[in-house]
């Protein structure tokens, strides 16, 4: 008898870190979410700089007279 309740309480706290287990998981799967999309905002905004950069370099022509 002692040992089916030793069993039950440690089923239910098994069962309590679990689902604290989840919700830590949770929280760091929406962080890893947040910062997939700082990545990809970044990335856009690089691929962006580079065109300007590219635009600027070809529009501009060098002057060899002297």
């Amino acid at each position: 008898m002692q040992s089916e309740i030793n069993d039950f309480r440690l089923a239910d706290l098994l069962k309590q870190y679990i689902a604290k287990l989840k919700v830590k998981n949770n929280k760091i799967k929406a962080k890893n979410i947040e910062f997939k999309a700082r990545v990809a905002k970044l990335k856009d905004k690089q691929l962006q700089n580079e065109l300007v950069v590219e635009k600027e370099l070809t529009s501009t022509k060098p002057d060899f007279t002297l």
